[in-house]
């Protein structure tokens, strides 16, 4: 729990640790609610569950932008293709 703590407000936060007057009460304030869902683990939320069908994007993602994915082609074909010229869109690379 320190640990986390101390990242959260010094590394997310940006702030000093000196700066929180009520840590100590925080720290028990989350010690007993992690406790108490180990304690009683019901859960009463309803998840919202999303599916991405990723392999329809992703051939979309290649068509719209014209790329071509390491994985399908490297520098031993694109030299041997007929459209290898500098400043090729067809060579974009994906981020």
């Amino acid at each position: 729990i320190d640990r986390t703590l101390q990242q959260s407000i010094e590394i997310e936060e940006k702030l000093s640790i000196d700066l929180i007057e009520n840590l100590s009460e925080i720290k028990e304030d989350i010690l007993q609610r992690l406790q108490h869902l180990k304690n009683v683990p019901n859960r009463l939320e309803n998840p919202n569950i999303y599916h991405l069908d990723v392999g329809a994007m992703y051939p979309n993602i290649i068509i719209t932008n014209r790329l071509r994915p390491s994985a399908i082609v490297d520098s031993t074909i694109c030299a041997q293709c007929n459209l290898n010229r500098p400043n090729a869109r067809c060579q974009r690379k994906m981020d």
